[in-house]
């Protein structure tokens, strides 16, 4: 392969993990801070022994939309959706998913069996839950 091709492989794998475009739902389970749309960065640290720090934050303005903590102590993962939604996974806490509000500000929901936004849950989001938590959602 010639340089030229290696760059561009390189380039390309470069873009997709900064999450170019909003086109798509973006999967992060790693602690770091990631460009999850054009405008979003979805931060995630340790806090302590057994928890993680993760914050939301609008590029442009540097406010910070989402500020919260959960337990690292199992499996965790996020994805940022299309629709500009924050869904959340803890093995050992369970599902939430955080929603803009018309002021702009986000709010957590706990999502359980029967909850109306089963229905759009994402794919990348669904595909990544456990066989436990598929079946104590309904899904």
């Amino acid at each position: 392969m010639t340089r030229i091709g290696t760059l561009c492989i390189v380039l390309g794998l470069v873009a997709a993990m900064a999450g170019c475009g909003s086109s798509k739902n973006r999967m992060v389970n790693w602690y770091g801070s990631y460009k999850v749309d054009g405008e979003m960065q979805l931060s995630i640290s340790t806090l302590g022994l057994s928890q993680i720090r993760f914050e939301l934050k609008h590029i442009p303005s540097e406010r910070v939309i989402v500020s919260d903590v959960g337990s690292s102590k199992k499996g965790w993962f996020f994805v940022w959706d299309k629709n500009e939604r924050l869904w959340a996974h803890w093995d050992n806490t369970g599902t939430v998913v955080y929603l803009p509000g018309r002021d702009g500000r986000f709010r957590k929901y706990a999502i359980t069996r029967g909850h109306p936004l089963l229905d759009s849950v994402p794919r990348e989001f669904s595909d990544q839950l456990p066989d436990w938590a598929k079946r104590s959602l309904g899904i």
